[in-house]
Protein backbone atom coordinates (compact mmCIF):
# COMPACT_ATOMS: atom_id res chain seq x y z
CA UNK A 1 0.00 0.00 0.00
CA UNK A 2 1.73 3.19 -1.17
CA UNK A 3 1.18 6.63 0.34
CA UNK A 4 -1.56 7.68 -2.05
CA UNK A 5 -3.49 4.43 -1.81
CA UNK A 6 -3.19 4.47 1.97
CA UNK A 7 -4.52 8.02 2.08
CA UNK A 8 -7.50 6.92 0.01
CA UNK A 9 -8.01 3.93 2.30
CA UNK A 10 -7.89 6.16 5.38
CA UNK A 11 -10.43 8.54 3.86
CA UNK A 12 -12.73 5.63 3.12
CA UNK A 13 -12.25 4.33 6.66
CA UNK A 14 -13.12 7.72 8.15
CA UNK A 15 -16.32 7.62 6.11
CA UNK A 16 -17.23 4.25 7.63
CA UNK A 17 -15.89 1.72 5.12
CA UNK A 18 -15.44 -1.64 6.84
CA UNK A 19 -13.34 -2.85 3.93
CA UNK A 20 -10.92 0.03 4.38
CA UNK A 21 -10.81 -0.68 8.10
CA UNK A 22 -9.88 -4.30 7.37
CA UNK A 23 -7.06 -3.16 5.09
CA UNK A 24 -5.64 -0.91 7.78
CA UNK A 25 -6.01 -3.69 10.33
CA UNK A 26 -4.06 -6.14 8.16
CA UNK A 27 -1.30 -3.60 7.57
CA UNK A 28 -0.83 -2.27 11.09
CA UNK A 29 -1.84 -5.14 13.40
CA UNK A 30 1.54 -6.99 13.19
CA UNK A 31 3.50 -3.76 13.74
CA UNK A 32 1.41 -2.70 16.72
CA UNK A 33 1.53 -6.18 18.23
CA UNK A 34 5.33 -6.22 18.04
CA UNK A 35 5.44 -2.72 19.57
CA UNK A 36 3.19 -3.65 22.51
CA UNK A 37 4.90 -6.99 23.19
CA UNK A 38 8.14 -5.07 23.71
CA UNK A 39 6.36 -2.97 26.33
CA UNK A 40 4.30 -5.53 28.26
CA UNK A 41 6.34 -8.70 27.57
CA UNK A 42 3.21 -10.82 27.18
CA UNK A 43 1.88 -11.81 23.78
CA UNK A 44 -1.56 -12.62 25.18
CA UNK A 45 -1.91 -9.23 26.89
CA UNK A 46 -0.45 -7.47 23.85
CA UNK A 47 -3.02 -9.10 21.57
CA UNK A 48 -5.84 -7.91 23.82
CA UNK A 49 -4.44 -4.38 23.96
CA UNK A 50 -4.06 -4.14 20.18
CA UNK A 51 -7.58 -5.49 19.65
CA UNK A 52 -8.84 -2.78 22.00
CA UNK A 53 -6.83 -0.23 20.02
CA UNK A 54 -8.64 -1.14 16.80
CA UNK A 55 -12.02 -1.14 18.52
CA UNK A 56 -11.27 2.36 19.80
CA UNK A 57 -9.96 3.40 16.40
CA UNK A 58 -13.23 2.38 14.75
CA UNK A 59 -15.26 4.22 17.37
CA UNK A 60 -13.29 7.47 16.96
CA UNK A 61 -12.75 7.24 13.19
CA UNK A 62 -14.50 10.58 12.69
CA UNK A 63 -11.69 12.24 14.69
CA UNK A 64 -8.95 11.03 12.34
CA UNK A 65 -7.37 13.92 10.47
CA UNK A 66 -6.46 12.64 7.03
CA UNK A 67 -3.93 15.45 6.63
CA UNK A 68 -1.85 14.26 9.59
CA UNK A 69 0.24 11.10 9.96
CA UNK A 70 -2.13 8.18 10.49
CA UNK A 71 0.76 6.00 11.65
CA UNK A 72 1.74 8.47 14.39
CA UNK A 73 -1.90 8.82 15.45
CA UNK A 74 -2.30 5.04 15.68
CA UNK A 75 0.94 4.44 17.56
CA UNK A 76 0.12 7.23 20.02
CA UNK A 77 -3.21 5.57 20.85
CA UNK A 78 -1.46 2.23 21.20
CA UNK A 79 1.29 3.56 23.45
CA UNK A 80 -1.23 5.29 25.71
CA UNK A 81 -3.35 2.14 26.04
CA UNK A 82 -0.26 0.08 26.84
CA UNK A 83 0.73 2.60 29.52
CA UNK A 84 -2.81 2.44 30.95
CA UNK A 85 -2.46 -1.34 31.16
CA UNK A 86 0.86 -1.01 32.99
CA UNK A 87 -0.49 1.61 35.40
CA UNK A 88 -3.33 -0.75 36.34
CA UNK A 89 -0.92 -3.67 36.63
CA UNK A 90 1.34 -1.97 39.18
CA UNK A 91 -1.62 -1.69 41.55
CA UNK A 92 -1.64 -5.49 41.89
CA UNK A 93 1.30 -7.12 43.63
CA UNK A 94 1.25 -10.33 41.62
CA UNK A 95 1.17 -8.45 38.31
CA UNK A 96 3.87 -6.12 39.52
CA UNK A 97 6.10 -9.05 40.45
CA UNK A 98 5.51 -10.58 37.02
CA UNK A 99 6.33 -7.32 35.26
CA UNK A 100 9.50 -6.79 37.23
CA UNK A 101 10.54 -10.36 36.52
CA UNK A 102 9.86 -10.17 32.76
CA UNK A 103 10.35 -6.62 31.53
CA UNK A 104 13.55 -5.26 30.06
CA UNK A 105 14.16 -1.57 29.64
CA UNK A 106 13.95 -0.36 26.06
CA UNK A 107 16.63 2.29 25.46
CA UNK A 108 16.29 3.04 21.75
CA UNK A 109 17.10 6.73 21.72
CA UNK A 110 18.72 9.56 23.62
CA UNK A 111 15.46 10.68 25.19
CA UNK A 112 14.83 7.26 26.71
CA UNK A 113 18.44 7.01 27.87
CA UNK A 114 18.05 10.33 29.72
CA UNK A 115 14.76 9.16 31.21
CA UNK A 116 16.46 5.95 32.31
CA UNK A 117 19.15 7.87 34.20
CA UNK A 118 16.48 10.01 35.86
CA UNK A 119 14.54 6.90 36.79
CA UNK A 120 17.59 5.26 38.33
CA UNK A 121 18.12 8.36 40.45
CA UNK A 122 14.46 8.53 41.53
CA UNK A 123 14.19 4.83 42.31
CA UNK A 124 17.45 4.88 44.26
CA UNK A 125 15.89 7.58 46.43
CA UNK A 126 12.75 5.44 46.76
CA UNK A 127 14.72 2.38 47.89
CA UNK A 128 16.59 4.50 50.46
CA UNK A 129 13.26 5.38 52.12
CA UNK A 130 12.70 1.73 53.07
CA UNK A 131 13.52 0.62 56.64
CA UNK A 132 17.00 -1.01 56.84
CA UNK A 133 15.68 -4.59 57.08
CA UNK A 134 13.32 -4.25 54.13
CA UNK A 135 15.98 -2.43 52.15
CA UNK A 136 18.45 -5.28 52.74
CA UNK A 137 15.96 -7.97 51.76
CA UNK A 138 14.85 -6.02 48.69
CA UNK A 139 18.45 -5.57 47.53
CA UNK A 140 19.33 -9.22 48.13
CA UNK A 141 16.35 -10.15 45.96
CA UNK A 142 16.54 -7.53 43.22
CA UNK A 143 20.23 -6.74 43.01
CA UNK A 144 21.78 -10.06 44.03
CA UNK A 145 19.09 -12.23 42.47
CA UNK A 146 18.60 -14.41 45.56
CA UNK A 147 15.41 -16.42 45.99
CA UNK A 148 13.22 -16.00 49.07
CA UNK A 149 14.53 -19.31 50.38
CA UNK A 150 18.18 -18.25 49.92
CA UNK A 151 17.51 -14.96 51.69
CA UNK A 152 15.79 -16.76 54.58
CA UNK A 153 18.84 -19.01 55.05
CA UNK A 154 21.28 -16.11 54.84
CA UNK A 155 19.41 -13.92 57.35
CA UNK A 156 18.13 -16.70 59.61
CA UNK A 157 14.48 -15.78 59.16
CA UNK A 158 11.51 -17.67 57.76
CA UNK A 159 10.71 -17.74 54.05
CA UNK A 160 7.28 -16.28 54.87
CA UNK A 161 8.91 -13.35 56.67
CA UNK A 162 11.02 -12.65 53.59
CA UNK A 163 7.91 -12.75 51.41
CA UNK A 164 6.04 -10.34 53.70
CA UNK A 165 8.98 -7.90 53.74
CA UNK A 166 9.09 -7.98 49.93
CA UNK A 167 5.34 -7.37 49.60
CA UNK A 168 5.52 -4.40 51.98
CA UNK A 169 8.63 -3.06 50.23
CA UNK A 170 6.95 -3.27 46.82
CA UNK A 171 3.89 -1.40 48.11
CA UNK A 172 6.05 1.32 49.65
CA UNK A 173 8.12 1.74 46.50
CA UNK A 174 5.07 1.89 44.23
CA UNK A 175 3.46 4.52 46.46
CA UNK A 176 6.65 6.58 46.50
CA UNK A 177 7.02 6.47 42.73
CA UNK A 178 3.38 7.25 41.98
CA UNK A 179 3.33 10.17 44.42
CA UNK A 180 6.73 11.51 43.39
CA UNK A 181 6.67 15.08 42.09
CA UNK A 182 9.01 13.90 39.34
CA UNK A 183 6.54 11.26 38.23
CA UNK A 184 5.05 11.57 34.74
CA UNK A 185 2.80 9.43 32.57
CA UNK A 186 5.49 9.00 29.96
CA UNK A 187 8.07 7.73 32.41
CA UNK A 188 5.89 5.40 34.48
CA UNK A 189 7.18 2.27 32.78
CA UNK A 190 10.77 3.43 33.04
CA UNK A 191 10.33 4.26 36.71
CA UNK A 192 9.14 0.75 37.41
CA UNK A 193 11.77 -0.90 35.24
CA UNK A 194 14.59 1.16 36.71
CA UNK A 195 14.19 -0.69 40.01
CA UNK A 196 16.87 -3.40 40.27
CA UNK A 197 15.79 -6.84 39.04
Amino acid sequence: MNRESEKATISAFVNGSEGAFSELFRKYYPRLLHFVIKMVKSRHDAEEIVQEVFIKLWNIRHKVNTENSFKSFLFTITRNMAFDYLKKAIRHDELTEALWDKLELIKNNTEEAILFEDCKRITKKAIETLPPRKQLIFKLSRENGLTHEEISHRLGISKNTVKNHMIEALKSLKSYLILSEEFSKKSILLLILALPV
